[in-house]
Formats: C-alpha cells, sequence, structure tokens
C-alpha cells in the first residue's frame, strides 16, 4: 500500500497490547506493570506511523512514570535514517531517565526507564532495563510494521535558516538575525527522531534594531494531514507560474499563519521574546507582515531555500 507523500500512514498499533502483552512487559521490565496504554507522542510521531505507549507500576502510579516505548515502522523513515538511529547504542540517560534503541529489520523501539540516581551504576541498570524491554517488543510483535511504504517524492527538505533570513532582511531593509531554533537540550528520543525524520525545520528571525521581536518559520515534510478542514475548505490559492507550488493558507490576522501545498506545511509564529506580550506580537506582525511571511512560507515550499 503506498501511502501519499501528505496523507497520515496507519500506526504500528492501535492499542499497546498489540505489541506485547503486559504479562510479557512485566518480565522485561522487572516488576509487576499495572497500566500500558498509548500516550501522545505528537504529530511528527503520527506522521512515520510510531506510536508511543507508557506503563505504570505499583512503584510509579501514573502511566509513563514506570517508562515508556516508541516504536517506529522502517517504512516511516528514510533508509540512511533507520540505519543511523538503529546502530546507535546505548542512546543517553538525561534527567533521570534512559534511552536504549533496539532495531530489527523493519520495526525500530526506543525504549525509556527511569533512574533513582544520576550515578554510572544506576544508568547501567536502567539501559539494560530499556534494552530488555526493547528486545521483548521486537519478539512479541514478529518485527512485522504491516505493508506499506510513504511517497516522499514531493517532501520538502531541511530548510537553510540563513538563506530565509537573507531573504528577509532584503524585503524589509533591516539586519536581521537568523537561527536554527532546534539547537537546545533534546527531548526524549521519540520527540528528536520523529521530528528529524519528518524534515522539522524550525528558523528564529529577530530584527536587530528591535532585540526580542522574534519570527518563527517551523517546516515540516509530509504533514498536510494535519491542516484543519476548516483551512482546507478555503481551497486551494493559484500562484503565478513560476515553479511554486499551489498554497492552501490560513491566518487568524494575529501572529499565526498556516500554509500547505497540500503535501508538507510551513507555519509562522510572530512572538516578543520578552515575555510574549501582545504589544510585541503586534510589532513582529509590522516588522514582517503577513503578506511577506506567506510569500517566503510558498518560496520554502518551491524548495528555494532547501538546506
Amino acid at each position: 500500500m503506498v501511502i501519499a507523500g501528505g496523507e497520515r500512514p496507519p500506526a504500528i498499533a492501535e492499542e499497546c497490547n498489540e505489541l506485547i502483552s503486559v504479562e510479557d512487559l512485566s518480565a522485561a521490565v522487572g516488576t509487576q506493570v499495572q497500566t500500558f496504554e498509548k500516550l501522545d507522542a505528537g504529530d511528527t510521531s503520527a506522521n512515520l506511523g510510531a506510536v508511543l505507549c507508557g506503563w505504570s507500576t505499583s512503584d510509579d502510579a501514573d502511566s509513563s512514570d514506570g517508562g515508556a516505548v516508541w516504536v517506529m515502522p522502517r517504512a516511516g523513515m528514510d533508509v540512511q535514517e533507520f540505519t543511523a538511529l538503529g546502530e546507535t547504542s546505548g542512546y543517553r540517560c538525561l534527567y533521570r531517565e534512559c534511552t536504549a534503541l533496539t532495531a530489527g529489520v523493519n520495526l525500530l523501539v526506543g525504549a525509556t526507564v527511569p533512574t533513582t540516581s544520576d550515578d554510572e551504576a544506576a544508568n547501567d541498570v536502567a539501559l539494560a532495563t530499556a534494552a530488555r524491554v526493547g528486545t521483548a517488543i521486537l519478539e512479541a510483535s514478529g518485527d512485522n510494521p504491516g505493508s506499506w511504504v510513504r511517497d516522499r517524492e514531493s517532501w520538502v527538505d531541511g530548510v537553510d535558516c540563513n538563506g530565509v533570513g537573507s531573504a528577509l532582511s532584503d524585503a524589509i531593509g533591516r539586519d536581521v538575525q537568523a537561527w536554527s531554533g532546534l539547537e537546545f537540550d533534546p527531548p526524549r528520543l521519540w520527540g528528536t527522531a520523529a521530528d528529524q525524520a519528518s524534515r522539522l525545520t524550525s528558523c528564529e528571525f529577530e530584527a536587530m534594531d528591535d532585540p526580542g521581536v522574534t519570527v518563527i518559520v517551523e517546516t515540516d515534510a509530509g504533514m498536510a494531514w494535519t491542516v484543519p478542514r476548516w483551512v482546507q475548505s478555503l481551497g486551494f490559492s493559484e500562484t503565478e507560474d513560476d515553479g511554486m507550488s499551489d498554497v492552501a493558507s490560513y491566518t487568524n490576522g494575529d501572529h499565526y499563519y498556516l500554509l500547505s501545498d497540500g503535501t508538507n506545511r510551513v507555519r509562522v509564529y510572530c512572538f516578543d521574546r520578552s515575555g510574549f506580550d501582545s504589544e510585541g506580537q503586534a510589532r513582529a506582525r509590522d516588522t514582517f507582515p503577513p503578506v511577506l511571511m506567506q510569500e517566503t512560507a510558498s518560496r520554502i515550499l518551491a524548495g528555494e531555500f532547501s538546506d
């Protein structure tokens, strides 16, 4: 089954016990699991057919406090991305939880378990438990992702933030600083891996003569399925015959814009870095007006600023 570039693929499982039974999970964890249920992994994970499940124990009563697993089908990633992640061992311990990666032929499992301290011995125990969970899920699921492939032919590439910044600077006649908004301490594995696989690029732009007044442009591939139907009902706007894709767009007239070419999406946010002040948002909107930002988003979707 071929999934169109902008459509949502099927989830690897509708219920977590389709991946592994509570009994087998308990054996891998080393203590009795109380609940095992799906968690919200975000749009980028769903964009790849992945699911996130969390479990609780008698010591950790809330779902995911006992641990969590992110299961990713190979079909949801480029082959290179899947292979690179699959070759990563003992991924990391951060904020007193440790994640291990276990790769099969068709599935990749990231299992995260908490640790009671930050010392190396405790981390080793947590990573070993996470690795057992990943292996158990691969065995229980039969390493079977279902039969589908994703058409990525029209997926937008990553975006060159500096290139967009230069274009904005030329358009408004002011110096604009550009940087990537993704360069911070990573969230759990499934956040960074799914973002990378969906080619998420987050660029921030700030007028140098008005510090704090910022616009963020986020681009991701294959995410058109997230565009609300009431936005789609606005239809597709015709563009000039210069190779740009037709774009469905929405602006709430305030500080947020959404554009999609039917496969990819671009989101634009204006805000005041000093505290999300409404007056700062208005200044950001004046500095980076909606028409300019929608034109910029159209150019991004057309691949003009590919990294």
